[in-house]
């Protein structure tokens, strides 16, 4: 290595594994070999930093080759999140600059409710560790290819502020489901008929908002959920007839879009924010608990069909589970509630014997 005084200022000029590197334009002798001695143990450690790629460059291009077409629409949307908090926070930093303490500052302000415009009440633990999943795959992957030489997201601390829903508030109950969808039947907006539909099937939020004018089937009593998951999770769900017609009502008085799609506002399709809007704002004019999400009432509509003794086999078809031990994990809680009422039950059916 070596460190030269050129035309009043300092140069440093190496080579390291057959590649030449120069700079010029240090102000003393003392900074020119400060950062060829940086430089150096950059190159050493992770061989040559890519020291113009920014992160979020860099986090696009990962997103663009290894999850669009390969993921669902709500995992998609979920990483591209992710990439609006980390701009947020560090803007166009370069992706070797990203570090350790700045990353685990951005996960515990994303806790206590920052980015994305603001959540006063915070996020939960849940959430802010699938951000960090989001960045954490792509970090390795860039620490792999040798961009970086450390990984910022490694032995993360995963904060929260809010805490996780109990089993029991994921549910509405069955009063409040009813005049839920009672009120979502007196307009004709699309959000309303979007919860009328949620709770009509227990489909995800993502299935309904894709849904076309050719997946409703009259004469069957069925809708075509196309699934954004599994194979499995395309399927038809079959509905009452009183659903349908209100269902069929509120359609025929849409104008027919040229893609199909039932949820087209003429600008996008019906955002999820804007049916969770909707449907808080009912519960709050009612005087009810309204910090529910729409999977609250994917998970109410699965308790009702099971309180009402439908099979676990025909729910987890219904809700479109790639196989029955997903259902059985998710609302074991009410299984083992039923299984008990049903012991309870038993010494006044059997006690004849």
């Amino acid at each position: 290595m070596s460190v030269k005084k050129i035309k009043g200022t300092w140069t440093y000029d190496f080579q390291y594994e057959g590649k030449r590197y120069r700079k010029r334009g240090f102000r003393t002798k003392k900074d020119a070999i400060q950062a060829e001695r940086e430089l150096y143990i950059d190159l050493s450690k992770g061989g040559q930093l890519a020291n113009d790629i920014t992160f979020i460059e860099y986090f696009e291009r990962w997103i663009k080759v290894n999850k669009v077409d390969r993921v669902s629409q709500s995992t998609l949307n979920r990483y591209y999140s992710a990439l609006n908090v980390f701009e947020e926070k560090f803007g166009s930093i370069l992706i070797k600059d990203v570090s350790q303490l700045g990353y685990r500052e951005m996960l515990k302000e994303y806790a206590e409710g920052m980015f994305l415009g603001g959540r006063k009440e915070g996020r939960t633990k849940e959430s802010v560790k699938k951000l960090n999943n989001c960045f954490s795959q792509a970090f390795k992957d860039a620490l792999n290819e040798r961009l970086i030489y450390k990984d910022p997201t490694w032995n993360a601390p995963i904060y929260e502020k809010k805490a996780a829903m109990s089993e029991k508030q994921k549910y509405l109950s069955l009063k409040d489901y009813q005049l839920l969808k009672q009120t979502a039947s007196t307009k004709s907006h699309l959000s309303y008929l979007a919860i009328y539909i949620l709770i009509a099937t227990g489909a995800r939020f993502s299935e309904v908002q894709k849904l076309k004018r050719v997946d409703i089937n009259k004469s069957q009593n069925t809708i075509h959920l196309r699934g954004t998951k599994t194979k499995s999770a395309d399927r038809h769900v079959a509905i009452t007839s009183k659903d349908m017609k209100h269902i069929i009502d509120v359609i025929s008085s849409k104008p027919l879009h040229k893609d199909g799609y039932i949820f087209n506002t003429g600008i996008s399709l019906i955002t999820n924010k804007a049916v969770t809007t909707a449907m808080r704002n009912i519960l709050a004019k009612n005087e009810l608990k309204s910090d529910y999400g729409l999977h609250s009432l994917r998970h109410t509509h699965a308790s009702m069909l099971l309180g009402h003794g439908f099979s676990i086999q025909y729910v987890s078809k219904r809700l479109g589970h790639a196989n029955i031990e997903i259902t059985w994990r998710v609302y074991s809680h009410l299984l083992d509630e039923m299984k008990s009422q049903e012991d309870e039950m038993l010494d006044s059916k059997l006690s004849f014997f």
